[in-house]
């Protein structure tokens, strides 16, 4: 296989009475999600689109999403998910960018995209799921059955480009990491085998689809020729129905949303579960600790981003009672998988010796080819085919690999560099903790100052005394927090991650 298209058509072949995909009251099977694909990838060719194109998608989870992929992975389209939690002003931003052949839109989710629309309705727009009367934008579905079931004369090589996918936007504006086709099949074979997925087995998938963990998994599942069962959005307890129901295998979640799931487990048969994938944030060993006590030793971390996947560590190492080694280790996001190079470079690219901290560096079949229409933000982070991630970590004598911070969150307190991640561990390490973030604030006297946003474990009465104290008995003393601010939540970006940036700007309303 050479393409993402090659693998959809290997599946119908050999598997194509197996279910391939569960959405709400809809089930497809591998040959029938082929058929579906070709007739829309037809279509599409027949109103214009040719390889390169690129198809606009903005929806919430939803099968015509996989569909659209489908169609793009087979022709040589390039499908473009879109975070439907933005601004107006941001999807407008994002369509000028793109500048797309035609915008698949949710018809509830329409008014976001009215400003481009009014500039491009030469367009091909197309509606999901129905809205209000009289607008004028096409059905999917019907545009789906116009197309002719051979599909397309046209078929996607392996560099063309598979997917545009913006990053979060945390500083500045997203950017789109350009995903050609045959780094999207390395991704999910390397994906597959690192996530230990079951051949022919069910994976839940309830991540958003702009968002590559969620896209990633279901790719790697049908790797493995298995089906995926897809839900519109997280929700604990629909999840744990479906895992009993319909026998899922495996899953991937952040710390958080394991949370949610083991507060209101107990009802439920989760035998079948084989493998849990925790990434986008950093997993406590008191959570994996009560993690396995509820469903045993199957849980997998997993760090990686929208341009490549990284490392990990296997079900077999994630157990916080197997002694001192292997509590160290999972505090590291694992080792690279074989495919995969992984250096720690100082600022004038030297590789550093273990245990010293430097920007986490790699290279893989996986890497994207670049930032679309942003050749500067290409140029700074893709060196002689080497990703430069702007993660600061180190390797340790047994070269698993450590996070410690971002590059730009590094605090910098009287001359000392200072790694939040290190004191957010230092945190996680309290029983009443149950999340924690640091940021640097300014402080007239050191520059700059740290300062802890904790999340408190229900019923639990810490002050920020007590908190600042705990942390010195695990780190130096000018790492530890000199402010404390209690929250009930921190605030999030759309994959998960703590909002680093909110936070800061605050502090900064607030000074």
């Amino acid at each position: 296989m050479k393409t993402v298209g090659d693998l959809h058509e290997y599946n119908a072949r050999y598997f194509g009475k197996s279910e391939a995909f569960v959405f709400e009251d809809r089930r497809l099977t591998h040959a029938s999600f082929l058929d579906r694909i070709r007739r829309l990838a037809d279509a599409f060719y027949a109103a214009g689109l040719r390889r390169g194109d690129r198809i606009a998608v903005l929806a919430l989870n939803c099968l015509e999403i996989y569909e659209i992929m489908g169609a793009a992975e087979l022709a040589g389209f390039a499908a473009v998910p879109l975070n439907f939690r933005l601004a107006q002003a941001e999807i407008d931003y994002l369509l000028s960018d793109i500048q797309p052949a035609a915008v698949v839109c949710e018809a509830d989710l329409m008014p976001l995209a009215a400003t481009f629309r009014a500039q491009r309705p030469d367009l091909v727009w197309l509606r999901l799921r129905e809205g209000a009367q009289g607008d004028a934008t096409q059905h999917f579905e019907d545009f789906l059955n116009s197309g002719a079931s051979e599909g397309p004369p046209i078929r996607a090589l392996p560099d063309d480009l598979c997917y545009l996918m913006y990053t979060s936007g945390t500083t500045g504006r997203p950017k789109g990491a350009m995903l050609v086709q045959h780094a999207v099949l390395a991704g999910a074979e390397i994906g597959a085998s690192e996530s230990e997925m079951v051949k022919g087995g069910t994976w839940l998938v309830h991540s958003p689809q702009f968002h590559i963990g969620g896209n990633g998994t279901r790719l790697s599942q049908q790797v493995r020729s298995g089906r995926v069962v897809l839900h519109r959005s997280f929700d604990p307890a629909r999840a744990l129905r479906d895992i009993e129901r319909e026998r899922v295998t495996g899953t991937m979640t952040v710390g958080t949303m394991l949370q949610a799931v083991l507060d209101v487990a107990d009802d439920y048969d989760l035998s079948s579960m084989q493998s849990w994938m925790v990434a986008g944030a950093p997993a406590s060993p008191e959570l994996m600790r009560r993690a396995i006590a509820k469903l045993g030793k199957i849980f997998i971390i997993q760090y990686g981003m929208t341009e490549g996947r990284v490392s990990g560590l296997y079900r077999y190492e994630v157990d916080p009672d197997a002694g001192p080694d292997a509590v160290k280790h999972l505090r590291s996001v694992g080792r690279p998988a074989p495919q995969v190079d992984v250096e720690i470079r100082d600022e004038a690219g030297r590789v550093c010796p273990p245990n010293v901290p430097g920007e986490v560096v790699f290279r893989s079949p996986n890497v994207f080819a670049g930032y679309w229409n942003n050749s500067v933000a290409t140029a700074e982070s893709l060196r002689d085919g080497w990703m430069h991630s702007g993660d600061v970590g180190y390797v340790d004598e047994d070269n698993f690999l450590y996070l410690v911070d971002r590059k730009k969150d590094m605090i910098i307190s009287g001359g000392e560099n200072i790694y939040s991640r290190e004191v957010e561990d230092a945190l996680h390490a309290h029983p009443d903790v149950i999340e924690a973030a640091v940021i640097g604030v300014q402080d007239e006297k050191w520059g700059e100052a740290v300062k802890a946003y904790v999340v408190l474990a229900a019923g639990a009465a810490l002050s920020a005394e007590l908190v600042i104290e705990h942390t010195r008995t695990r780190i130096a003393r000018y790492k530890c927090p000199k402010h404390v601010e209690f929250v009930e939540a921190l605030p999030r970006i759309a994959n998960g991650k703590i909002d680093k940036v909110a936070l800061r700007r605050r502090e900064k309303e607030r000074s």
